[in-house]
């Protein structure tokens, strides 16, 4: 009872407790209604689907030029709102000049992907890369008012939304259809709240011009020069098995790993949302008070831990079970995929929500090594699986050695930056 009075009354405890219920409460409907889609959609459906986000989550790192991750750092509130007017500006260009690219170039993409049936919805890209961009910054604004309430319910929503609609279009007949349509207007509902959030503060933007918006884009001029090739070179490690996997196997397999995603990697990386959006904030307030953020660090890790060690065990021992019970039978290989990669989870778990200590610290340099060298270390996990012929569960075990290394390798770097500060490096 005393651990839980005095988790009640630190802070940055009750901000991850905020930001966890919210996201539990997102994930209570989409988990419920998981084996019912897995019975109405089938393994090429999930890879079609699979194949459509990972094209927007690639595209939607650096819609913004990675300038609202600088949204939480100044000291006024005048320079942030200008960020955000800044990032809102970059990310619509962006997406007007996608979709230039993806109407003429229509057919061309879909050849190159290896799957027809992803034209269609390729029109649709430059809007969903588009939404996913802003609620990346609204979200970093919220985080920034300490509103993380709002952060909490529209994560709710957004979640909710996508699985009733999936779930309606399958009923209805569609294949893969119903699940891409159903992200999209996911994404439509992500932004309401946050939106709304926004609107109720619109007297902090009536300081926002062009010159303000260009001052402040000169000053952080960093994040795009250093931040966005890192980002977007983390976001093809973490996609560019959708695109390696068809390639060397076929779409249903795609499928099957799809689904170890969105039943397991997709809910705990929220978790670790929750907590790395709590950390970030007091990162930036321990850096302006002490010039660190050790404590920070450490406390953070520790609740990441007690999440990841019981993760793992479960999926290790319990995985192809767990999953042939939950999604049905034809689902038993994506639980063995899930226990080849028990490891991997629980180390990303509690590696990639601490890696914001590196924007935190503007370390935008090392950012960029070590993202590149997870890319170089995920191409070579498809070089040397293509050589030698690899199976699924061959490629899978070279894959999980070498990003869990990389992960801890990163823990190691960004527990020193938080120790050290600005002097690390």
């Amino acid at each position: 009872m005393m651990f839980v009075r005095k988790f009640k009354e630190n802070d940055f405890a009750k901000n991850i407790l905020t930001l966890l219920t919210g996201t539990t409460a997102a994930q209570i409907i989409p988990f419920a209604v998981s084996p019912v889609l897995t019975r109405l959609y089938s393994p090429d459906d999930f890879g079609v689907l699979a194949l459509f986000f990972s094209i927007c989550s690639i595209l939607s790192v650096v819609a913004a030029g990675r300038y609202e991750l600088s949204i939480v750092i100044p000291e006024k509130d005048e320079e942030a709102v200008n960020i955000v007017a800044l990032s809102i500006f970059v990310s619509v260009i962006f997406a007007l000049l996608l979709q230039i690219v993806f109407a003429v170039f229509n057919s061309g993409i879909a050849s190159f992907l290896g799957n027809e049936s992803i034209s269609f919805w390729l029109y649709f890209v430059p809007l969903v890369v588009f939404m996913m961009s802003l609620y990346n910054i609204l979200r970093y604004f919220s985080i920034r008012i300490k509103d993380f309430k709002s952060v909490a319910v529209t994560r709710a929503v957004k979640s909710s939304a996508g699985a009733f609609i999936k779930l309606a279009l399958g009923f209805i007949g569609f294949t893969s259809g119903g699940l891409v349509t159903g992200e999209i207007i996911s994404q439509f509902f992500g932004n309401t709240s946050l939106v709304r959030n926004v609107y109720r503060r619109k007297e902090l933007f009536s300081g926002v011009s062009r010159g303000r918006m260009a001052e402040e884009a000169k000053k952080y001029s960093d994040f795009p020069k250093f931040s966005l090739p890192g980002a977007l070179s983390n976001s093809l490690s973490l996609n560019l098995n959708s695109f390696f996997l068809t390639s060397l196997f076929s779409l249903a397999i795609l499928g099957q790993y799809a689904l170890v995603n969105k039943a397991v990697n997709v809910p705990l990386t929220l978790l670790g949302s929750s907590v790395s959006d709590a950390y970030f904030q007091r990162a930036a307030r321990e850096r302006s008070e002490t010039g660190t953020a050790k404590n920070a660090f450490i406390q953070s890790a520790k609740y990441l831990s007690l999440i990841a060690v019981p993760v793992f065990f479960v999926l290790f021992f319990f995985g192809e079970e767990l999953f042939a019970f939950v999604f049905g039978e034809s689902w038993r290989v994506a639980g063995s995929y899930a226990k080849i990669l028990s490891f991997l989870v629980a180390v990303r778990l509690v590696a990639a929500p601490l890696s914001v200590t590196m924007s935190t610290f503007e370390k935008q340099k090392i950012s960029l090594m070590l993202t590149l060298l997870q890319l170089v270390l995920m191409v070579a996990v498809f070089v040397v699986s293509n050589i030698f012929s690899f199976e699924m569960k061959e490629f899978l075990m070279l894959y999980t050695a070498l990003m869990a290394s990389y992960y801890l390798f990163m823990l190691v770097v960004c527990f020193n930056i938080a120790v050290k500060g600005r002097k690390y490096g």
